[in-house]
């Protein structure tokens, strides 16, 4: 808290008596400039709007340099301004476009080169922010906004390594740098050594305490503690310094996004709507304030205002992963009809994303998207047709027959009846026709995987409930590969209040999972995923571990990264993979004849001819299943088809100690096959 720092008192009354003669000459110099309306030009408006960014005080400014663009639309110190205002609003499109209107009158113009650097940081470009950083430095090398720059698109990029090292040049030539202390403070945090994060603070609040930033940063770590520990010590503090930063700066939109965030974590629907509603004055377009007022509004059951708040935000950030994603979940979990315009565009959507990925030959990207529109909307032909003509081309027999038979339910046209004869005359070739699965699938015993939502590494996220998003979209990824039972978000949802994935927290939620599984309001668990994320503008990087439930041993972990646009989509199915390489793989043997062995695994858990397996005594008590190192029972793929695989003895005898429901897994652990 601010109130710990050890000041000497000589130097807090010096410190006050600099301030206020500081503060009388700003206001001398500002009245000398109380001109007459007909007297005030563009230099007036610019130099008073310099003065209210300064402060802080970014409407102020933004109006101010407004006012100096109409009387001379070519001042490229009010372009410049005002696009460093709107930064601070997270206009970021609007701040390029004045930022460049500049450089077309001054190219090297370096705070409007710096200021391009950070519009596209806020947009996603990462690579065009580098350019722009590296010109600056090129017209200044010693430029210090432009290192900063660097530093902030480094940590933007989870490459926090190397935007310490930036920020420590910077502080080394300005131990007061600003937004360096600031920054260096959210990496200690996020480091988890929060005394350093703290004295970082505490000196760049000491630097201005008229600025917000430092309160908020403050109020981060603070909340951080909380989501970590539970104390309500730290929530406490964290809104105490968030209504510090307030009282300073009433409109300013990240310390109301985070009294809003604070307000959710207390279910305070309707506070957390009135400070999400007052992050939009500055600019009414954001998009991050715009989803988090949808997000709340679907927690507080109002419906019909959530839909407008999420169109609204779509229109803003049509690329935002998250939020796409967050949108189609709301309309699935609300019920909307299969025709409702936003569920047919968000699956036209994915459509179209699928041929892309078809076209560059990426088809398990494509085979996501198509998914994805079929849920969005099961109405969708061509995307059903899309799926029906894959599964057929890989051998997925069981599965083309599904597609087709749902096609001919929602389109009874001649046509799709005459593939399903056709397919079922072929049927009688498969494996699975001939040992008797025509009509009931296989018997599975695929692990039973619960997604928890995942935790954010530092504070708050910018997508108030990225982390339940995140993990939504991996759940959905883990039925793409048909070797796992990962538990829907229409389950998680309804579960999800109380679990928690921070580590400091997790006995809890394993309590609660035990209790609703013992109550029969969940199956059987046998794999918890969870982990921690960060989030960056097009940029996401998790942290995966893995917990065997039965045990509560973590059996593996891992971390993800993705950038640019559908960074979720692949994000998601790179886990997906990820998790199968960790998860045992294994299967159950059904039938015993001769010296052949029949299987329930098949082509989509990954299976191929030659491929070997070892097969597992079940113990005597029925519930382990052990090897025998004396009599190594191996079995070799013979035929498989979607869901079913016969295998055969490599050794003669070996068949007569197989049983039915022996488990058998590969002998060699092996990468998850992808689907192609």
């Amino acid at each position: 808290m601010l109130d710990k720092v050890k000041t000497p008192e000589k130097k807090v009354r010096s410190l006050r008596w600099f301030r206020s003669i500081a503060a009388m000459l700003c206001f001398l110099a500002l009245t000398s400039w109380a001109l007459p309306e007909g007297q005030k030009n563009a230099i007036y408006y610019n130099k008073i709007a310099a003065e209210h960014l300064r402060k802080g005080d970014t409407l102020k400014a933004i109006v101010n340099y407004k006012h100096a663009l109409q009387k001379n639309p070519r001042y490229k110190e009010a372009l410049v301004g005002l696009g460093q205002a709107y930064l601070k609003t997270e206009a970021h499109e609007e701040a390029l476009k004045l930022f460049s209107d500049a450089l077309k009158l001054d190219r090297n113009n370096l705070e409007a080169v710096v200021g391009s650097g950070f519009a596209n940081i806020g947009m996603g470009y990462y690579q065009q922010a580098l350019k722009e950083f590296e010109k600056a430095l090129g017209i200044s090398g010693e430029n210090l906004e432009a290192r900063f720059g660097m530093a902030s698109l480094y940590y933007d990029m989870g490459k926090k390594i190397w935007a310490r090292r930036k920020l420590d040049n910077i502080l080394r030539l300005n131990p007061f740098h600003y937004d360096a202390l600031l920054l260096m403070a959210q990496i200690k945090s996020d480091e988890k050594r929060l005394k350093e994060a703290k004295e970082f603070v505490e000196k760049a609040i000491n630097a201005d305490r008229e600025l917000p930033e430092g309160y908020i940063v403050y109020g981060r770590i603070f909340l951080s503690e909380y989501l970590n520990t539970g104390s309500d010590g730290y929530l406490n503090d964290a809104i105490h310094e968030f209504g510090n930063a307030l009282a300073l700066r009433p409109d300013n939109i990240i310390a109301n996004r985070y009294m809003g965030y604070v307000s959710l974590l207390q279910k305070n629907y309707d506070m957390a709507l009135q400070y999400f509603e007052k992050s939009l004055s500055p600019f009414p377009d954001n998009a991050i304030s715009l989803y988090n007022l949808g997000v709340t509004s679907d927690l507080g059951g109002r419906i019909d205002p959530a839909l407008k708040y999420f169109a609204r935000s779509q229109e803003q950030a049509p690329y935002d992963s998250l939020l796409l994603a967050r949108f189609e979940d709301y309309l699935v979990l609300n019920e909307f009809k299969a025709g409702h315009p936003s569920r047919v565009g968000f699956s036209n959507d994915h459509l179209s994303l699928a041929a892309d990925r078809m076209k560059k030959n990426l088809s398990e990207q494509a085979v996501f998207h198509l998914r994805r529109s079929v849920l969005m909307n099961p109405m969708n032909r061509k995307a059903r047709e899309l799926l029906r003509d894959y599964y057929y081309a890989h051998g997925y027999h069981r599965y083309y027959v599904d597609e087709i038979k749902d096609l001919l339910r929602l389109y009874p046209e001649d046509r799709y009846q005459d593939m399903l004869n056709i397919a079922v005359i072929k049927r009688r070739d498969m494996l699975y026709q001939r040992e008797g699965f025509a009509q009931e699938p296989p018997p599975r015993d695929v692990p039973r995987v619960l997604v928890l939502d995942f935790w954010p590494s530092s504070g708050m996220s910018p997508h108030v409930d990225a982390g339940q998003v995140i993990a939504g979209y991996i759940s959905f990824a883990l039925g793409q590969y048909g070797r796992m039972d990962a538990v829907g978000f229409k389950k998680r949802r309804e579960i999800s209040g109380g679990l928690e994935a921070g580590d400091e927290k997790l006995e809890r939620s394993i309590e609660k999972i035990t209790r609703l599984t013992g109550e029969g309001k969940l199956d059987k668990i046998d794999y918890l995923v969870y982990g921690h994320y960060s989030e960056g503008t097009h940029f996401l990087s998790t942290e995966f571990k893995i917990m065997d439930f039965k045990t509560g041993v973590v059996i593996g972990e891992f971390g993800i990264s993705e950038s640019g646009h559908e960074n979720l989509a692949r994000l998601a199915l790179r886990a997906a993979l990820r998790l199968y390489e960790f998860i045992p793989y294994r299967g159950k043997i059904l039938k015993v004849a001769d010296r052949k062995v029949l299987m329930n695994l098949g082509m989509m858990d990954g299976v191929t001819k030659d491929d070997l397996f070892v097969v597992y005594r079940q113990g005597d008590s029925g519930r382990e299943h052990k090897y025998n190192p004396k009599k190594k029972i191996l079995l070799k793929v013979d035929e498989s088809d979607t869901l079913l695989t016969s295998l055969s003895t490599v050794k003669e005898g070996d068949v007569d100690v197989v049983e039915v429901n022996d488990i058998i897994y590969p002998l060699k652990k092996r990468r998850a096959r992808m689907i192609k």
